[in-house]
């Protein structure tokens, strides 16, 4: 009975050997697997590493060359031996007008018409606000354009006397200045005299056109006409080369 005994604790004791032989294998095979795995992630990460390296290497050399190499000018030669731009003349051209067209317009709409010279011809302008003619006057005595007065210019369109400089001014036969009081609308709309508007015209007028308006009564509601021999008493007449501008 012992020895059978013993014989049944030796088998058990053998299988409980081998199930912790087992648990160890496993146990030690696990941090194995994980080193393994950890191995073989750095080994990747290294491998990208390296690679993005080298990417970033062969950028560097590339814009390096390219920062050495001869600048590409904007100038090229026809065959003519002329120099010209890359850009199409056509499209020059086309954005040319369309910004001449945009600077000119409100010019236009007022009865002006600005020649290729720069010279600004007002041939029928019958006034408007002040404040928005003495601000287009100042952009004509600063840009230094001449102005060719051949036609009727009224009202607010008078202020040209005293904004552009007179050597800048000349008049045709058929030029007539316009003179009257300001006047804007009230409340319900009417049209209205205007004190300080209208000492804001006699303020920009020169003391020559302020005497011959002083002694034609003044500025009224009635608006006086200087125009004539009178008119080049004060003011150059327009040469034949000042008109084909």
């Amino acid at each position: 009975m012992g020895g059978a005994g013993y014989a049944v604790g030796s088998s058990t004791a053998l299988a409980a050997a081998r199930r912790r032989s087992m648990r160890f294998r496993a146990q030690m095979s696990v941090p194995f697997a994980v080193r393994r795995c950890e191995a073989e992630v750095a080994s990747r990460s290294s491998i990208e590493l390296d690679h993005k390296v080298r990417e970033v290497a062969s950028h560097r050399r590339d814009r390096a060359k390219r920062s050495r190499a001869p600048r590409t000018t904007f100038t090229t030669i026809r065959q003519d031996g002329a120099a010209s731009s890359p850009w199409p003349e056509s499209r020059c051209a086309e954005y040319c007008m369309k910004w001449l067209a945009w600077m000119l317009a409100p010019l236009m709409a007022l009865g002006w018409v600005v020649s290729a010279s720069a010279t600004v011809r007002i041939h029928s302008d019958p006034g408007g606000r002040i404040d928005q003619y003495l601000d287009r006057y100042n952009q004509i005595r600063l840009s230094g354009q001449h102005v060719i007065v051949d036609g009727t210019c009224n009202s607010a369109c008078t202020l040209l006397l005293g904004s552009v400089p007179r050597d800048k001014i000349c008049f045709t036969e058929q030029a007539s200045l316009g003179f009257h009081a300001a006047w804007q609308f009230d409340d319900a709309g009417r049209p209205v005299a205007s004190p300080s508007w209208t000492r804001v015209l006699w303020r920009n007028y020169p003391r020559a056109i302020r005497t011959w308006i002083t002694r034609h009564g003044g500025l009224t509601p009635r608006m006086i006409f200087l125009r004539g021999g009178a008119l080049t008493a004060l003011y150059p007449r327009c040469t034949a080369a000042a008109s084909y501008r």
